[in-house]
């Protein structure tokens, strides 16, 4: 197994020695014991990755329990310590079936245990956990540790840093979408072994270069798995980073806590931000957090522990931030070219990157006479026009018939353009032949469309991960964001601006990104020009304390076969309530998420079900 591997023993075997092991196979959500042969004892500790014989298949899995027949055992582990063995003196070895081989180094005993918590915690299986921590191909050894010396220089962010790596618990630096983070990073690094999670691999891999440049050892995750667990001063990558197995952890970072990348959609919809927490306080180490704009959940976690830069280096670190009030503007029901829109077109100079959503996303109605958004009145979520030609909220279905809530008008003007045709009206506003506009969507893989060299770009959100670099980010309609029927509404578009602007980072004037709404006088706005998120900030967790919304309760969104007979059983306990949005589509409340799962956990699913729990899903 090689000498990093022989240098994991298990030291006193004497007795049997058995294992748990977590097959890798899809749909089996349980351990099985096996018989460890004499000649691999030496070798086995929690997390190695073994070969053993299930329903007469061979299969790989995870050990992540160690058991002796009689005795306690210890095992030495390379990447996470020592882990103790406990007797297990109720089981016949002479009825086990034995390991067939070790295929290689897994977590960490310090990540099983981080899954086997996360397993709970997102009502998922311990499997999904043991794939986002293992390595993407076979480890036999791990190489020679590197860790450096290197001490960053001082900077205006040194003072912050320092008081963040002492206080050994969650804290916030609010930092500007334009800031200098691989400083930053370098800065935390100086103090020992930094774990860094960013929402995406461009980014990591572009605060990777900068760091090896500057004389750190870097491991970047997907690539480098080996490496860190080996031990390395950074290791960094997106959001599977945070299960990455590292010695001598000094800090942990988490760069755009806010950013959905961060959470994986798919169940178990585990968040690396809460991840990170959780690892961090079980390490007795700093989770720090860097955002521009904290969310509610991390601000309610960190207790007040949030520094931020004087008001000129604010300032400095975003671009230029204009709402443009489309109320205003005459051609506001017959086009989303604003006239502010068309004067930046006409300039050949500037590269320009035009972002819509509509994917996915309600209706947006205005009302022909006062121009106001056609919003729930119950929720205040936009509404929709039904067949039946009543106005529809999507968030909590109430009806009403098409009458403005505002000044009682009839006429209503439906705001929902495509991206070809908007792509047609960019080019004659801007003066350019309609092949000089490239078009990006999310279908497309990277390098499908002829945006390197574009001056002016139209597409849905995705256009803002492959565009990296602009003079002018346009959102043309931010309303179909902010009043989506999503209780995270403002905190997604806030992660928005917070996108554009890191991309209108183009001229030495300074990027600009400019804001196209019906509701200029919502709070959101008034905070981006102003750069202070305090008030917003403070409202939204206000409301949603007394909708007992996260972090204040806890969601599920449970859907597939069998959900509606299952939500039917969860009904009966006072610990959770269920609302059905469709047939086999539940939404579950809680007050907390501990309430939550364990209700979950012990509530018997029906026979031939088969349920998708999504806990804290993304976008309810």
């Amino acid at each position: 197994m090689g000498v990093a591997v022989a240098a994991q023993r298990v030291q006193g075997c004497r007795q049997a020695l058995i294992v748990s092991v977590v097959p890798d196979v899809t749909g089996i959500d349980k351990t099985f014991d096996y018989l460890v042969p004499e000649n691999l004892a030496k070798d086995i500790v929690i997390g190695t990755r073994v070969r053993v014989p299930l329903h007469r298949r061979k299969v790989h899995g995870w050990v992540v329990e160690l058991f002796a027949n009689g005795s306690v055992v210890d095992a030495t582990d390379s990447v996470g310590g020592r882990s103790q063995v406990e007797p297990r003196s109720s089981v016949d070895p002479a009825r086990l079936l034995p390991i067939i081989a070790i295929s290689g180094i897994g977590p960490s005993p310090e990540i099983i245990s981080l899954g086997e918590w996360a397993t709970y915690r997102w009502a998922g299986r311990r499997r999904a956990f043991c794939v986002a921590s293992s390595p993407a191909t076979t480890t036999a050894r791990l190489p020679a540790v590197r860790y450096g010396k290197i001490k960053a220089a001082r900077s205006s962010d040194t003072d912050d840093v320092e008081w963040a790596i002492a206080q050994r618990k969650l804290v916030v630096l609010r930092r500007g979408p334009q800031a200098d983070l691989p400083s930053i990073v370098a800065q935390i690094a100086s103090s020992g072994p930094t774990l860094v999670v960013v929402p995406t691999l461009y980014r990591a891999r572009m605060i990777a270069a900068v760091l090896r440049r500057s004389g750190f050892s870097v491991a970047l995750m997907g690539e480098d798995w080996a490496a860190a667990a080996g031990g390395v001063d950074v290791i960094i990558g997106p959001r599977g980073a945070v299960w990455a197995s590292a010695p001598r952890l000094a800090s942990i970072v988490v760069i755009d806590e806010h950013d959905d990348g961060l959470q994986d959609e798919r169940s178990p919809t585990w968040h690396a931000r809460d991840v990170a927490i959780e690892r961090a306080k079980r390490l007795g180490v700093s989770c720090i957090a860097i955002t521009p704009t904290p969310s509610v959940a991390v601000l309610e976690a960190c207790d007040g522990r949030l520094r931020e830069p004087d008001r000129q280096a604010i300032v400095a670190a975003w671009p230029e931030i204009r709402v443009i009030d489309r109320s205003q503007d005459e051609s506001w029901a017959s086009s989303l070219l604003s006239s502010e829109l068309i004067a930046e077109l006409r300039d050949h100079t500037r590269r320009i990157v035009c972002v819509i959503n509509t994917k996915g996303r309600a209706r947006l109605l205005a009302c022909a006479g006062c121009r106001a958004i056609a919003r729930c009145e119950k929720c205040d979520a936009a509404v929709a026009l039904t067949d039946g030609g009543v106005l529809q909220c999507p968030k909590c279905d109430t009806q009403r018939p098409q009458v403005c809530s505002q000044c009682k008008a009839g006429k209503f003007a439906l705001l929902k353009p495509g991206v070809n045709r908007l792509r047609e009206e960019l080019a004659a506003a801007a003066g350019r032949p309609v092949a000089d506009v490239a078009e990006v969507s999310g279908a497309q893989k990277q390098g499908d469309s002829s945006d390197a060299a574009s001056m002016l770009i139209v597409g849905t959100e995705a256009v803002l991960h492959r565009i990296h670099q602009a003079d002018t980010v346009v959102l043309l309609d931010v309303d179909a964001e902010l009043f989506a029927p999503r209780y995270r509404a403002t905190e997604i578009t806030l992660g928005l601006v917070v996108m554009a602007s890191r991309v209108a980072a183009g001229r030495k004037d300074g990027g600009r990104v400019l804001l196209q709404t019906h509701s200029a006088n919502h709070r959101m706005f008034s905070a981006l020009t102003s750069l202070n998120f305090d008030l917003l900030m403070s409202e939204e967790a206000g409301r949603r304390k007394l909708l007992r919304l996260p972090p204040f309760g806890a969601l599920a969104h449970i859907s597939g076969a069998g959900t509606t007979q299952f939500a039917g059983s969860l009904s009966e306990t006072l610990l959770v309530a269920a609302a059905t949005l469709a047939p086999d589509d539940v939404v579950v409340r809680a007050a907390s998420v501990n309430d939550l799962v364990s209700t979950l956990k012990n509530t018997a699913k029906p026979k031939g079900s088969r349920l998708k729990i999504q806990i804290d899903p993304p976008r309810i």
